[in-house]
């Protein structure tokens, strides 16, 4: 929609653990971004978009199992920034222009699967941060999409063209 691919927050649960609660799928990946521009790019064919769109399904399967297994990378990060911060330093690390940006969500997902919710989501996270909640379905897939003023009815049709493209390049 922007021509970018935006820092990008999807919840993975860690329930499993004593005390889990979310680690971040971060789906912001290079495979993710070579799928998105050869499905902006009508000169590829629908073998190399199959292609890309399997590859970075494949890597986003990889890094959703380790996050659940609590292989992530951003609890990792906040427990010692935290744990720098009570001993009052600030590591370079945390000051970096790709932490700043890393942190800086523009994207934020999470799956609103159960059959109990009908309705719901959840707000965004900052002022120019699209929130989409997205629960699948037997019958297809479900999305709400929340901003502050940032045209979520253009994000939706985005969206939209998107899932139809894909169901499309599957179905070939």
């Amino acid at each position: 929609m922007h021509g970018f691919t935006p820092s990008t927050y999807e919840s993975a649960s860690t329930a499993a653990f004593k005390h889990g609660r979310t680690e971040t799928i971060r789906s912001a990946t290079p495979e993710a971004a070579a799928f998105a521009s050869a499905f902006c790019d009508p000169l590829q064919t629908t073998s190399t978009k199959v292609a890309l769109m399997r590859t970075a399904v494949d890597n986003h399967t990889r890094i959703t199992r380790d996050a659940l297994m609590g292989k992530g990378v951003d609890r990792h990060l906040y427990a010692l920034q935290a744990l720098a911060a009570g001993e009052g330093l600030a590591p370079t690390l945390f000051r970096c222009q790709a932490y700043a940006k890393m942190s800086r969500i523009v994207l934020s997902t999470s799956t609103l699967a159960s059959d109990a919710l009908e309705n719901g989501g959840f707000g965004p996270v900052n002022e120019d941060c699209f929130a989409l909640g997205y629960g699948i379905r037997p019958y297809g897939c479900r999305t709400l999409v929340m901003t502050y003023g940032r045209d979520s009815r253009g994000f939706a049709d985005c969206l939209e063209r998107a899932m139809l493209d894909m169901r499309e390049v599957a179905a070939a």
